[in-house]
This record gives C-alpha cells, sequence and structure tokens, in this order.
C-alpha cells in the first residue's frame, strides 16, 4: 500500500512539473508576444537578453517554479550560448584545405578541452555546484560541439571520393578531442 502511495506522489510531482513547464511556456509566449509588438510600433528590435530574463524571473514567481525546472532552464541556456557560438564560429570565413572541416574540428577539440577542464575542477576540487556543472557540461558543451555534423561532413566527404580524408578526420577528432578533454582535466589537477 506505501508503495502506491509513493508511486502516486511521484507521479503527482511529475504532473506538477509539467504543469509548471506548461505555465512557463505560455507565459514565454505572452513575453513574445508582447516583444513584436512592441517592436513593430516602435520600430526597434526586441532586446533578447532582458526579453529572456524577463521571462524567467516571470515564470519563476508565478508558478513557483521548482528546482527541476530551475534545472532545465540552466541546460537550456547552456545549450542555447553554446549553440549560438558554433553558429558564429562557422560563420568566421575560413578556407578549409582538401575539404578538412577545420572549423567543426576546431569546435570539437575545444569543447572537449572545457569539459575536461569542468570534470577536473568538480571532480578534484568539488569547487562546481552540480547545477552550474549542469549548465556547462551538458548545456554549452553539448550545445557547442557537435557529433551529428561532423558525421554529415564525413559523409559529405567520402561521397567526393576523399575518404583518406574521411577516414583521416574521423581518427583525428577521436584522437584529439580524448587528448583534449585529458589535458583539460590534467592542467587542473596539476596546479
Amino acid at each position: 500500500m506505501k508503495l502506491k502511495k509513493l508511486k502516486h506522489r511521484a507521479g503527482v510531482a511529475q504532473l506538477q512539473n509539467v504543469m509548471h513547464l506548461f505555465a512557463m511556456a505560455s507565459l514565454f509566449a505572452q513575453q513574445a508576444a508582447a516583444a513584436i509588438s512592441k517592436s513593430r510600433t516602435k520600430k526597434a528590435r526586441p532586446n533578447i537578453s532582458r526579453f529572456v530574463a524577463s521571462t524567467i524571473c516571470l515564470a519563476s514567481t508565478k508558478t513557483q517554479m521548482p528546482s527541476f525546472l530551475t534545472k532545465i532552464l540552466l541546460v537550456g541556456l547552456g545549450g542555447a550560448i553554446g549553440a549560438i557560438l558554433r553558429f558564429l564560429i562557422t560563420e568566421i570565413p575560413i578556407e578549409e584545405p582538401f575539404s578538412f572541416p577545420v572549423k567543426t574540428f576546431a569546435i570539437n577539440i575545444v569543447g572537449c578541452f572545457v569539459i575536461g577542464v569542468l570534470v577536473g575542477i568538480a571532480t578534484n576540487l568539488g569547487q562546481l555546484d552540480k547545477e552550474w556543472l549542469n549548465f556547462a557540461k551538458v548545456g554549452f558543451c553539448g550545445g557547442f560541439t557537435t557529433l551529428s555534423a561532423m558525421a554529415v561532413e564525413v559523409i559529405d566527404i567520402a561521397k567526393s571520393g576523399l575518404c583518406w580524408v574521411a577516414l583521416g578526420y574521423v581518427v583525428a577528432t577521436v584522437v584529439f578531442s580524448i587528448l583534449a578533454a585529458f589535458l583539460g582535466e590534467y592542467l587542473v589537477i596539476a596546479r
């Protein structure tokens, strides 16, 4: 009987989290509509950072946001920052020799180095809060690095007849990513 009550309570808690998420999404949509209508009347672009911050504050005060939703927002914000940074880097005009995707390669290596540093800080120094570690590891690094883009680039390179370049890209990405993560963690530990 107690197990059924516990399962029921857990189910109710999950349902409440989903309802809070829907309430936040509704508030976000209301804020977006207000920002768009203001920008149309003033012929100015809405301030995105103010818009996001006000939506989060409004959602947290109106819905009594539980910590689970705070974690989701932090991971989502980290992912957005990482994805935007990755996009900006891919827009840098760099000539890629031998059809080798230099930008994606560099993004993945830098992301692995960053995650190595974060793991080193979290595990060896214990100086990162779990929520902020999720923000940085799952959110930022997850949004910044990209296995899917690498996979598509490998297929495109192979289709163009440069199979050795495609194979070299895969091997170099895996080897240098692991080395970068190891180096990032090692530099933190060695301090």
